[in-house]
């Protein structure tokens, strides 16, 4: 789930898992997926916690990874409500008071 070099630097193992507004014919696989990341995300912090490491989930829509891309993360942002992609933030040290949380990082994709 995490590379070596991200877990060092930041202390926290990020998961991808995902939200869905309403049930959908044929997604009971992937919702299956989801949860059993939420819970396996829970287990983890209150196994772990205890010696510094962060285990987060997040239902990602567009997040810019690829400065190369940016064009491409434009045109999936303006998919979401606030018409915009997502930074990086869980990796960075600011982020170090979260964890056990599946974090819905859509521009509010998801609420509408």
């Amino acid at each position: 789930m995490c590379s070596h070099a991200c877990h060092s630097a930041c202390g926290g193992i990020p998961g991808q898992g995902g939200t869905t507004s309403a049930p959908s014919a044929g997604g009971a696989p992937a919702a299956c997926h989801q949860g059993e990341l939420a819970s396996l995300t829970q287990a983890w912090t209150a196994e772990y916690s205890g010696r510094g490491v962060r285990f987060n989930t997040v239902a990602p829509g567009p997040v810019y990874t690829r400065p190369d891309a940016r064009d491409l993360f434009d045109a999936l942002a303006e998919t979401t409500a606030m018409k915009r992609a997502a930074e990086l933030f869980l990796a960075s040290p600011k982020a170090g008071y979260i964890t056990g949380a599946t974090i819905a990082v859509d521009g509010g994709r998801t609420a509408i």
